[in-house]
């Protein structure tokens, strides 16, 4: 794990994972703080490499920074703005470019 964050019940963790509690996550997930268990439809599709550095919250907006090309299939280099709940890409994009390590 690189990052984590705290809202509520929810633990969100980034870093450079395949699977949390035996479910499939590339990078990011949201678990349950009690139980640890990853929850149920909060998925992201970041796309290669998958590897997030840094997590940060904004009121219902989960900030991702990282080294990837694309989150929920929409192009999002190396930074990118989730919805909390739904893990929805947000329209937040600063538009950064570069090589990812």
């Amino acid at each position: 794990m690189s990052a984590l964050a705290v809202r509520g019940n929810v633990v969100y963790a980034g870093g450079k994972f395949n699977n949390i509690g035996g479910q499939p996550h590339a990078g990011l997930a949201a678990t349950d703080a009690g139980s640890g268990n990853a929850l149920a439809g909060w998925q992201v599709d970041i796309t290669g490499p998958t590897y997030v550095y840094a997590l940060a919250l904004g009121g219902d907006t989960l900030y991702v920074g990282g080294a990837f090309r694309s989150m929920n299939n929409v192009s999002r280099g190396h930074l990118a703005a989730l919805d909390c709940s739904s893990a929805a890409l947000l329209d937040w994009n600063p538009g950064v470019s570069g090589a990812s390590s």
